[in-house]
């Protein structure tokens, strides 16, 4: 019987699927095939973690200049993983499982979406590879990148929910907004408005029954919201006091990040032809779907498709108008540049549209993320080079020794590398900007 289904399986596998997992298995390669992956504040969670762990143990050493915070404060999720994760393996190990977590967990949660809101177009789940191995996910935003893989896998899941009539249990997106909120409060934030933005929608075209189902729909909505909404209200009243100076880029400066894919270009100029060729082949293919669309008068521009234009749109809007730096949280413009992008590929991929442009534009992305990639490999070897070599001298320090290093170096990716010691050799490094933040868990 065993055999039979997995035969079914096997069949049931397309192109589509098989070049899917292969590019997602080429994005994971520049991970497996290192020891270490430094991202720039990667080293930092990392040192944080193998910190909340020796807190958890009774360490004495830790206990005295750290202290676990008790309050569930977002960016929870990744320490918390990781320093489960140290518990039984070394600490590059489990620095690396959380990273293919949030690498692979946002390729597949996208991939469920589309399959949701857009079967039988699984070519159109390749739009998400220039997502993976992204600018947030090199500066090390691991709650954040965690976050996007469980906003994506929500969504799905509340699409099913209203496809079925609102008849599903709450119960699974209340455990996803809740883990949701512990990763990252700005992704919850904008999962929260998604969610409510979709139900009014579903409302007000009365799909499957929606306006019949309100009070059903209210209901499931407290179960699914109440908790993580409370813990937020919670988060803000106990840190309204340390919000960050808001601080904007000029418009100017915002639309050429726009035009040159900054969502994804991390390094600089060897990478921005790639990420340019990206984001202008995504920008031109929707402004030919939105054209046709209105002068053919097509009736589909009022269905749920148009809820994610129409959100990557709002999104877009507020990368141009929201501070860079705000409520106690930095680089808030690239962020809410990639939710535009990653909004707006979802709609491509519900657009109605010539195949020529559709196979033009997976094309486009595909080769322009591969040669990307193979830049953003030949980086990441050069930058594990100059890690191994300082922690060449890791073995020579005793286990609870304090540091505080001094950072001459002019590259900006080595800002952290030295909380490496702390994760590694359990050397209590004083050079920790996390701990200082009002959200950590330490």
């Amino acid at each position: 019987m065993r055999r039979v289904q997995w035969a079914q399986r096997w069949r049931r596998w397309s192109a589509a699927d098989a070049t899917f997992f292969v590019l997602v298995l080429l994005h994971t390669l520049p991970l497996l095939s290192t020891r270490w992956f430094p991202t720039l504040d990667g080293p930092c969670h990392l040192n944080n973690a193998r910190i909340l762990l020796e807190l958890v143990r009774g360490n004495s050493a830790f206990g005295r200049y750290f202290a676990i915070n008790p309050y569930p404060d977002p960016n929870w999720l990744g320490h918390a993983l990781m320093a489960l994760g140290m518990s039984v393996l070394p600490a590059w190990f489990a620095e690396k499982g959380v990273q293919l977590l949030a690498l692979c967990g946002s390729a597949f949660a996208f991939r469920a979406l589309l399959s949701v809101i857009t079967p039988g177009r699984p070519w159109m789940a390749l739009l998400v590879m220039p997502f993976l191995l992204c600018f947030t996910f090199f500066m090390g935003f691991i709650n954040f990148s965690l976050g996007v893989a469980l906003l994506l896998l929500a969504l799905a899941e509340f699409e099913r929910w209203i496809g079925q009539r609102y008849a599903r249990s709450p119960w699974p997106m209340a455990v996803l907004l809740l883990l949701l909120y512990l990763s990252h409060l700005m992704v919850f934030a904008i999962g929260v408005i998604l969610l409510l933005s979709r139900v009014f929608w579903s409302v007000a075209a009365d799909e499957n029954g929606a306006r019949g189902s309100i009070r059903g729909i209210g209901r499931h909505l407290v179960i699914i919201l109440s908790l993580p909404v409370v813990l937020a209200i919670g988060y803000f009243i106990r840190h309204h006091d340390h919000a960050a100076a808001p601080k904007r880029w000029d418009l100017i400066e915002l639309l050429g990040w726009t035009m040159d894919g900054r969502a994804w270009m991390t390094f600089g100029d060897a990478e921005r032809p790639w990420t340019r060729a990206i984001a202008i082949a995504l920008l031109i293919a929707a402004l030919i779907g939105v054209a046709r669309s209105f002068l053919r008068r097509e009736q589909h521009r009022r269905g749920a498709a148009w809820f994610w234009l129409l959100s990557g749109c709002a999104a877009f809007v507020l990368y141009l108008v929201v501070p860079d730096s705000m409520v106690g949280g930095t680089f808030t413009s690239p962020r809410l540049l990639m939710f535009s992008m990653l909004l707006l590929c979802v709609w491509l991929a519900t657009m109605e549209a010539a195949t020529w442009l559709r196979i033009a534009l997976i094309i486009i992305v595909c080769c322009g993320d591969l040669v990307h990639l193979s830049i953003q490999q030949r980086i990441m070897r050069s930058l594990e080079d100059e890690t191994n070599e300082l922690l060449s001298v890791a073995s020579a320090l005793p286990g609870g020794s304090v540091l505080l290093p001094l950072n001459y170096s002019d590259n900006w990716m080595h800002s952290n590398l030295s909380n490496y010691f702390g994760a590694e050799r359990k050397a209590v490094v004083l050079d920790n900007f996390v701990a200082t933040a009002p959200f950590a868990p330490v």
